[in-house]
């Protein structure tokens, strides 16, 4: 093996690494997005009942 090759396979080794952890990085945000947005409680609680209307004259 060359060293031309040689430098050409360490490259594609380093940009299957990154790949891979930048991979495992997005699916543990996508994670700990999930759990946050189990956690939100709502703004407001929907009610049941009737609308007030509002005048807007």
């Amino acid at each position: 093996m060359t060293r031309t090759e040689q430098v050409i396979e360490d490259a594609m080794a380093l940009v299957k690494r990154c790949r891979a952890q930048r991979e495992r990085e997005m699916e543990d945000r996508r994670q700990r997005l999930a759990r946050i947005e189990l956690m939100r409680v709502p703004k407001y609680l929907p009610r049941g009942g009737v609308q007030l209307d509002l005048p807007l004259n």
